[in-house]
């Protein structure tokens, strides 16, 4: 994991696949691919927005996104995300539309990624540094 200094806080995601009870007991590398394959028996293709949900029904409580300032859990980012989805949709974002987004590395980010991949939409991040040309040329791209 990198580590970023000065005003850059850092966000972790964690995606927990085996739960707790089975990670204490746990060992090494091929029993925790036993484990995992005994939570997953079979592959079933999902979508990020899809797994997002799979996952907050077993744990919702658990953090999903840690700041140095803030930490939400899984069912905060879920309802977070079914809210800006909504507002997405209620500005007629639609599936395979663009939706641009500029900025910070803040916790929030991680709720509106799915939002705008539970409407179809593709996310764009544009990077905080550019200057207003660069940030021109890249919107009209």
């Amino acid at each position: 994991m990198a580590c970023y200094r000065d005003n850059i806080r850092l966000i972790e995601i964690r995606f927990v696949d085996v739960v707790e009870d089975e990670v204490r007991n746990v060992t090494s590398v091929e029993e925790r691919r036993q484990a995992i394959e005994a939570r997953h028996p079979r592959w079933i293709e999902t979508s990020l927005d899809a797994y997002l949900e799979f996952a907050g029904r077993s744990f919702a409580n658990r953090p999903l996104v840690m700041t140095g300032d803030e930490t939400l859990t899984y069912g905060q980012v879920i309802e977070a995300k079914a809210r800006m989805a909504s507002a997405l949709r209620s500005l007629g974002i639609e599936r395979g539309d663009r939706v641009g987004i500029l900025m910070t590395n803040r916790a929030d980010m991680v709720p509106l990624l799915f939002a705008i991949w539970a409407v179809g939409a593709i996310a764009v991040p544009f990077n905080t540094l550019f200057r207003h040309v660069e940030l021109a040329f890249v919107v009209r791209q």
